[in-house]
């Protein structure tokens, strides 16, 4: 299809799992990069991969490609079951970067550690979408402010933190569905997930929801 050549020849793409594509305990990315998804259950299903909210997750190896990413966009489509514990969509080693659902304010959050201060975001309290397919976008600028948007839509409301310093980098897993330490389990479905090293703008977002929305079945 146009549009996944257009993802897959797109130079600023760092990381593409389909997932719904992906059978197996481990698999390729369908990036320039070619890296190796490593599945610790994670099941697979014509809809995406399966994530039991227990003990799941995808690890990606570290690569060169995934360092210092600023500006950056995060792009998957979701099933949320649960808020899970924090469920995350993707995680950097615990510490580094987190895109998740927070299961306490049921909502919607990103965050990339700083050299002191954290530059973070999160939607209204109570907009979680549960039992749904839902388009989860998160951006972080240059200038180091996150913008979090929903089947296409800006959903970010507080006041975005700038961080301060340098970003920090690390060596460590990049996991899907999960913390490495399988501590904040994603529960329900993750698909689509795409990593760009740029901040893709409103209409591209905006353009890429469309896009894939019609290959998306409710379940």
């Amino acid at each position: 299809m146009r549009l996944e050549r257009e993802f897959v020849f797109d130079p600023s793409l760092v990381l593409y799992l389909s997932l719904y594509e992906s059978d197996g305990a481990s698999f390729m990315s369908r990036d320039k990069h070619g890296h190796l998804g490593t599945a610790t259950g994670a099941f697979w299903t014509a809809g995406g991969r399966y994530f039991d909210g227990i003990d799941d997750k995808i690890a990606i190896t570290d690569h060169s490609s995934f360092t210092n990413l600023c500006p950056l966009t995060v792009e998957a489509w979701t099933y949320a079951k649960s808020g899970g514990i924090d469920g995350r969509v993707i995680d950097k080693n615990n510490t580094t970067l987190g895109v998740y659902v927070s299961s306490g304010s049921n909502c919607y959050q990103a965050w990339r550690n700083c050299a002191t201060t954290a530059a973070y975001s999160r939607s209204n309290n109570n907009t979680l979408i549960l039992n749904s397919w839902v388009h989860y976008v998160a951006v972080l600028t240059a200038d180091l402010y996150w913008l979090l948007y929903l089947n296409g839509e800006e959903i970010s409301y507080q006041t975005k933190q700038q961080g301060v310093g340098a970003l920090t980098s690390d060596t460590g897993d990049l996991v899907i569905g999960n913390k490495a330490a399988q501590a904040t389990p994603w529960d329900g479905l993750i698909r689509e997930v795409r990593v760009y090293n740029r901040a893709l703008t409103p209409l591209e977002i905006q353009h890429t929801y469309l896009a894939t929305k019609g290959g998306i079945n409710e379940i």
